[in-house]
C-alpha cells in the first residue's frame, strides 16, 4: 500500500468525489483507499456541496456533467461558501470541457480514469 499524505502534517489526503455513476465512484474510492487516501463519495450535486462545506478535503473531484447541475456551477457554489480545497474536474468529453476558462489541463482528468492519472494529479500539490 502506498501512503499518500499531506507533507505539512503527515495526515492522509482526503478527497471528495462528486459523481452520479455509482460504479465509477466506487472504482475511484477503491483506488484511493488502496493508496492510503480517504475518499468520500457524493452521488448528487447537493450532497456534494453540503459535504464540501461541512468537511475539510484536500481535493474535490467533480464530474462535469452531473444530472441536476453542471460541474462548474457546483464548483462555483463550493467556492462561494469559502471552501479552499483544490477542485479537479473529470469528463469523457475533454473537447467541450476545455472551452470553459475554469478548466485546464492542470485541474482535469480525462475519463476513463486510471489509477496512474488519478494518483499523479493528487500528488501534484502534496
Amino acid at each position: 500500500m502506498t501512503l499518500i499524505s499531506n507533507k505539512d502534517d503527515m495526515q492522509p489526503i482526503k478527497v471528495l468525489y462528486i459523481e452520479y455513476q455509482e460504479q465509477t465512484a466506487l472504482y475511484i474510492k477503491a483506488i484511493c483507499e488502496k493508496n492510503g487516501i480517504i475518499c468520500d463519495i457524493a452521488q448528487d450535486c447537493y450532497t456534494g456541496i453540503d459535504k464540501s462545506i461541512n468537511s475539510n478535503y484536500n481535493f474535490i473531484i467533480i464530474h462535469v456533467n452531473m444530472l441536476m447541475k453542471h460541474g462548474i456551477e457546483i464548483a462555483n457554489e463550493i467556492r462561494q461558501n469559502g471552501v479552499k480545497s483544490r477542485i479537479i474536474f473529470t469528463s469523457a468529453d475533454s473537447f467541450q470541457v476545455f472551452k470553459d476558462p475554469m478548466i485546464n489541463r492542470s485541474n482535469f482528468i480525462q475519463k476513463p480514469i486510471t489509477s496512474n492519472n488519478l494518483l499523479s494529479i493528487l500528488r501534484v500539490e502534496n
